[in-house]
């Protein structure tokens, strides 16, 4: 499970067991559930225009496969949408971050991986490794 604050202050997205991301309102009126994650959502994190919301997922105790949902999607925040999906990690993701200007997400799995990539292209732009066990906290600052 994991909560974060939009970076305008206007709403709180929350992930959870159940596989969905949450929008809430700042006044607690529940914009809209997030559905596409076929497992848990271990992290959350507003773009830093707090118009799109990351979401990183995966279940710690499975055996990576192809059924396996290790993936960051991207959502538009006003509409609900889901806008990409990043996929390659190949164990749980707990971390994801946007960069202070945006222009990248960092998402990191539970085997000690992190990967960075371009928030426009939705591509790959590199990995990072060296940590033998999983990322605990991924800030931007």
């Amino acid at each position: 499970s994991s909560v974060a604050w939009s970076p305008d202050s206007e709403m709180v997205a929350s992930g959870s067991c159940e596989n969905t991301v949450c929008l809430w309102c700042k006044s607690g009126e529940l914009k809209g559930i997030l559905r596409g994650h076929s497992a848990a959502v271990n992290s959350v994190a507003f773009s830093p225009d707090s118009k799109y919301v990351a979401s990183g997922s995966g279940e710690y105790d499975e055996i990576a496969d192809d059924e396996s949902d290790n993936s960051v999607r991207i959502w538009d925040v006003s509409t609900g949408e889901e806008v990409g999906t990043l996929t390659g990690h190949g164990n749980a993701v707990t971390r994801v971050a946007y960069s202070p200007d945006g222009r990248h997400i960092a998402s990191a799995d539970c085997d000690g991986t992190a990967r960075i990539w371009d928030a426009v292209t939705m591509q790959k732009v590199c990995s990072l490794s060296g940590h033998v066990a999983s990322w605990q906290h991924l800030d931007p600052e």
